[in-house]
């Protein structure tokens, strides 16, 4: 039998894998996992803007590689799926690098410093493009200037550069898109990571430390399960469940599973199909499922990291679990009955209306006066009560109504909204580390101080002024 070698366009493939379906954030995340893996205790992710010629940089200070590693690391599919791995390794496909940069950028950079030597490598889907052979060409590629100092001050480490940036633009895409996208990724990754940067990992946008989101500890669970084994020896399984009170306002939250791989965040949101009783389905309930990634195959993790299929004997374990904790789940107290007996309050509120009072005919005093009085005297006394209603409650009207009306707009900014609109533009400023007008732009579009665009303006000449 003849065998004929039929090896892929490298251009139509790389192009193809660029519509996996990674979004910004999580395509960041990818990356993220690659400095983790190697050892990196300092992430510095900086987004340049530079009039939509966008450039997003990653530097880590990890083990770095030499060049051979370099070439390695950029070539796709390089790691075997079946093939153990360390644990610590949050990789699986040998793509989560190529396939998630490439998904944004059109050109890929890649710098690493090992034993002070530094190796680079780039794809570069232009070049690709005018080449038209098909071929899987690297190209080596000398780092910017002003990315030298960072990669420089580092012992050891990788840079990572995305130029060419196409992934996230659509018509009417603009700077202040551009901005809203970092809030995205920093909330994404805050809660992918949390638990390494709870452990001491530093992750910065812009200069700036990213803080941690526990999803569990964002308000005080009543209860909280032990972590249980459902796995098996060599592939464990823990799940553990946190309980909230039904007044909490995570109640609003409908993320309740959230499956967890070498402390990574791999997925958030519903049951997953497991079989949860009504009790369960309507209490304020998160459940955490640690795997390792030697589930990887027989749970379906996905190249983007974002999506698990739990085995069938996984999600019956899960659901018995659960059983075992539906005595700790919170039972309102019965609601005790309202007394049907007299009111002590001579005024109250005429039905919904909180201006309008009326005599209370069931307080206890006009009863025990009304007690034993003639018919008639009762009458002359029902008299006089409609009388006084009549009459003296229209002064408590007009306070009442007054009050409500004393504070109206005087559409003069005081000076506390002033200084909250000076702490905003700076919070821009320095810590996203856009322009003055950038920053103002922003405040201005958010419609938060809609009417006092002139102010804002004032605010922010007299910012740059200082500047």
């Amino acid at each position: 039998m003849c065998s004929v070698h039929v090896p892929p366009n490298a251009e139509n493939l790389i192009n193809s894998l660029r519509s996996i379906g990674y979004q910004l954030e999580t395509a960041l995340a990818d990356v993220v996992d690659n400095s983790i893996a190697a050892r990196a205790t300092e992430i510095d992710i900086n987004f340049e803007w530079n009039n939509s010629k966008c450039v997003i940089s990653i530097l880590d200070n990890g083990f770095g590689m030499h060049e051979n590693d370099l070439i390695h690391a950029l070539t796709f599919a390089s790691t075997n799926i079946s093939q153990e791995r360390d644990s610590s390794d949050l990789g699986r496909f040998g793509l989560g690098l190529k396939s998630a940069s490439l998904s944004q950028a059109r050109v890929l950079e890649v710098y690493s410093k090992k034993e002070g030597a530094i190796s680079s490598f780039s794809w570069n889907l232009n070049d690709l493009e005018k080449a038209n052979d098909g071929l899987w060409i690297l190209s080596q590629c000398d780092i910017p200037l002003d990315k030298q100092s960072g990669l420089f001050s580092h012992s050891t480490g990788t840079l990572v550069l995305w130029k060419d940036i196409d992934g996230i633009f659509s018509p009417g895409f603009g700077e202040n898109s551009f901005l809203d996208l970092i809030d995205i990724v920093e909330s994404h990754l805050s809660l992918t990571f949390h638990r390494f940067i709870e452990d001491g990992l530093i992750i910065r946008i812009n200069g700036k430390e990213i803080l941690p989101f526990n999803p569990f500890n964002d308000i005080p669970a009543y209860y909280t399960s032990p972590s249980e084994n459902i796995g098996v020896s060599d592939e464990p399984v823990f799940v553990k469940a946190y309980l909230y009170m039904p007044t909490n306002p995570s109640k609003a939250n409908s993320d309740t599973c959230y499956i967890f791989r070498g402390n990574r965040l791999l997925y958030s949101g519903g049951w997953l199909g497991i079989n949860v009783s009504k009790n369960i389905k309507s209490s304020p309930i998160k459940l955490a499922i640690e795997i390792t990634n030697k589930s990887d195959k027989e749970w379906s993790i996905d190249i983007i990291k974002s999506k698990a299929n739990l085995p069938i004997h996984i999600k019956y374990k899960i659901s018995t679990y659960l059983k075992s904790i539906n005595n700790k789940l919170y039972k309102p107290p019965r609601k005790e009955r309202m007394p049907t007996g007299p009111i002590d309050d001579l005024w109250i509120r005429k039905d919904q209306d909180k201006s309008s009072f009326i005599i209370n005919r069931n307080s206890q005093k006009i009863i025990g006066f009304a007690e034993g009085l003639p018919k008639k005297l009762k009458n002359q006394l029902t008299e006089l009560l409609n009388e006084i209603e009549s009459s003296v409650p229209l002064k408590v009207e007009h306070i009442f109504k007054n009050e409500i009306t004393t504070n109206e707009d005087t559409n003069e900014l005081s000076s506390e909204a002033r200084q909250e609109i000076k702490l905003h533009l700076l919070k821009l400023i320095k810590g996203k580390g856009i322009s003055v007008t950038a920053a103002k732009d922003r405040v201005i579009n958010s419609g938060v101080f809609s009417g006092y665009e002139t102010d804002i303006d004032s605010v922010a000449r007299e910012i740059k002024g200082t500047n």
